[in-house]
């Protein structure tokens, strides 16, 4: 099981790009669609503004320029 989670966690480390599907996955479409997405939505831009300056946000936000 060890060896099992070091290949896991290598592969993590090099990945420059890790795609999440949730909707339908761990809860129904509509919890994703009535809950999770307004969640988003109403919290994004204190998140933004609370995280600006370091520098994992300022990667985030321009891999998703790029995109």
């Amino acid at each position: 099981m060890k060896r099992e989670f070091e290949n896991y966690t290598n592969a993590a480390e090099k990945a420059t790009t890790i795609l999440l599907d949730i909707e339908g996955t761990t809860t129904s479409i509509s919890f994703v669609k009535d809950e999770l997405f307004p969640y988003v939505r109403r919290e994004v831009e204190k998140y933004l503004q609370e995280t600006w300056e370091a520098s994992q946000t300022k990667a985030d936000v321009e891999a998703l320029i790029e995109q």
